[in-house]
């Protein structure tokens, strides 16, 4: 790794996890402070849809920053952060739906490899390159239209996160739950980076917070992690943001609500008003963190050169776009991987089944017998899903199965092979799709 501190960028987990976190409540508590008189704060907590004239919803671009080190031989300056300009060390295209009061997020990749929005900025600009670039080149602007390029979707808003939030933040928090796949173990003596968390679930501290989102990889020589790479650093941000909102919306927070508030507001830089930042506060004042759906950009790592960069799928990206950022639940079947077992001895019921689920826009596949003895089937169907987001799309499943009386069980991801949504089939189903030539 380069001399180069990756700041870690939470503009969503300061604002709106201490924001929304709050919801109503926490708007009278902070009123003295927020430089609004008393009729434009209950102006927008009575109409806060009013901020947002003729919007049914908003996109937010979320901007974390790389803060680089200024070094000199005789080491005055040595460790100081600058931000001139500095790229985007993370970017979170957060979806508000003001009807429905539902938040989703699409996290992209900081490699993906894009083409520069043109004419945003006077200076002139390569074609192509690293997204991360787009906001060292012309800061919000043009990392908001390079990003709307990309999805082929309009962006509202931009918050930028300034050095050390989080760290602030959490520890105002009184820290927050995560859980690791594993240990995560790293060095960096040129930059003061040492990074050292456990495996398992956890209690973490500001400073730590900033290691669990930073890690990438261990040091040469050291042995690999489940946690290695971007693609389970993405993860571990959106599980901070979803702790962080859970942690605010406990009831012995409120009294720390004013503060929380101002250490967020401070910490950020947006061109959302103070007016329109209580306006979601009221809006969005029973969101649960479990109900954030998030995602990654699909694509694959390719090398280019003497450098690896991040190449979007078009297909995937489209349904990514159309399920989280414009709220086409459906669209969410085509992302949604799910394994089918036969736990009988119908032959063919699980291609019969996985066929069905295809019909219907599912990611789905046969992955043969799952009986639990030679001459034991299973009784009940199982349908089990990794994650809280999916639980829609496996009570659909169950549906289609005739099964709509019957609860999908949430298990482990890891436990799930690699799928969203496993299913077994039992005596109680599979009789039902036995292959025609094989019905009597």
């Amino acid at each position: 790794m380069s001399k180069t501190k990756k700041a870690v960028v939470w503009g969503l987990t300061l604002v709106l996890a201490a924001v929304i976190g709050f919801g109503l409540a926490l708007a009278v508590k902070t009123l003295r402070g927020t430089q609004m008189s008393a009729r434009e704060w209950w102006t927008t907590i009575r109409a806060p849809r009013e901020q947002f004239p003729g919007k049914s919803r908003l996109n937010v671009l979320l901007i974390g920053k790389d803060y680089n080190y200024i070094w000199q031989k005789n080491s005055v300056n040595w460790g100081k952060l600058h931000t001139k300009g500095a790229r985007s060390d993370t970017l979170i295209v957060l979806s508000l739906d003001l009807n429905k009061g539902r938040v989703s997020g699409l996290s992209i990749p900081r490699d993906t490899y894009v083409e520069y929005a043109q004419g945003v900025i006077d200076e002139p600009l390569p074609r192509r390159g690293k997204i991360n670039s787009a906001y060292a080149w012309g800061d919000a602007p043009l990392a908001m239209q390079t990003v709307s390029n990309l999805l082929n979707e309009p962006l509202d808003y931009y918050i930028a996160l300034k050095s050390d939030a989080v760290k602030t933040l959490v520890d105002r928090l009184g820290g927050v739950e995560v859980e690791a796949l594993d240990r995560m173990k790293y060095d960096d003596n040129g930059a003061r980076l040492h990074i050292d968390l456990p495996a398992g679930r956890q209690t973490i501290n500001g400073e730590q917070a900033v290691e669990f989102t930073r890690y990438r990889q261990p040091n040469a020589g050291e042995p690999s992690s489940k946690e290695d790479g971007d693609v389970r650093r993405i993860a571990r941000q959106q599980m901070l943001l979803r702790a962080m909102v859970k942690k605010a919306k406990q009831p012995k927070m409120f009294f720390q609500a004013d503060k929380l508030i101002n250490t967020a507001l401070r910490s950020v830089e947006t061109n959302l008003s103070r007016q329109q930042i209580f306006a979601l506060a009221a809006l969005f004042r029973d969101l649960q963190p479990e109900q954030m759906q998030t995602g990654t950009l699909a694509g694959k790592d390719r090398h280019r050169g003497d450098k690896w960069i991040f190449v979007p799928d078009e297909e995937k990206v489209k349904a990514q776009v159309d399920w989280l950022l414009r709220g086409d639940e459906t669209a969410a079947y085509r992302l949604t991987v799910v394994t089918v077992k036969n736990g009988t001895e119908v032959s063919g019921a699980a291609r019969e089944v996985a066929d069905l689920l295809r019909n219907q826009g599912f990611d789905a596949k046969s992955a043969g017998n799952a009986r639990q003895a030679a001459a034991r089937e299973v009784a009940q169907t199982q349908i089990q899903y990794g994650q809280a987001a999916v639980a829609p799309r496996a009570e659909r499943i169950a549906a289609l199965l005739g099964l709509s009386g019957v609860k999908p069980s949430k298990l482990p991801k890891e436990d799930l092979e690699g799928a969203d949504v496993t299913v077994v089939l039992g005596r109680d189903v599979a009789p039902n799709f036995a292959p025609r030539s094989a019905r009597r």
